[in-house]
């Protein structure tokens, strides 16, 4: 448990400063990689709901901390991104790489148009071939090879470093549900 601990903060430490100092130099124009939406989908479906929610919840405040005006609306996206891509956990498979990027994919897409709605149409810029040819569309390319690379490697690590067993998470989990049970009991 430590040891996915550790994982997952390095890992998203290593994508912000990734994402914040080296993905502007490359010339994709307005389209960037959302590392970090990367590390929250992989995560929620490699983990679990709650394993999503906490990596949405740290990614988001990341973003929310260094990039945003206001405190939440990047944590609540994450945090909701990361628990939608955790209800796929059931269908966690080592070497099926269909579903993952469907995830992905559909996650970056739900994010892009949130964007859209919140940053362009309340500020009164309707313009939305406009944003999908230049931004959305570019974004979604270079998500997809970025996922094509970043899940293997998570994979890797999640199974071969750390050891992961389903089953002995299945066991916590049951053990973790009793103890509350008997606390709430007694």
């Amino acid at each position: 448990m430590i040891k996915r601990i550790i994982s997952t903060v390095i890992s998203i430490v290593i994508a912000f400063l990734i994402q914040t100092c080296l993905i502007r130099y490359l010339p994709t124009g307005r389209a960037t990689v959302d590392l970090l939406l990367l590390i929250t989908c992989i995560y929620g479906f490699m983990r679990g709901e709650y394993a999503g929610m906490i990596t949405g919840m740290l990614c988001g405040l990341a973003l929310d901390i260094f990039y945003s005006g206001g405190l939440g609306l990047y944590t609540l996206i994450y945090v909701y991104i990361g628990y939608l891509n955790g209800l796929c956990y059931r269908f966690f498979e080592e070497k099926d790489f269909k579903m993952p990027l469907a995830l992905i994919l559909a996650s970056e897409t739900a994010y892009l148009l949130l964007y859209f709605l919140l940053f362009y149409v309340f500020n009164s810029n309707f313009n939305f071939s406009d944003y999908a040819s230049r931004r959305m569309l570019p974004e979604l390319v270079l998500t997809c090879i970025s996922a094509v690379v970043i899940y293997p490697l998570l994979l890797y690590l999640e199974v071969r470093v750390i050891n992961y067993d389903p089953e002995e998470e299945a066991r916590d989990r049951q053990n973790l549900a009793q103890s509350v049970e008997r606390e709430v009991k007694g």
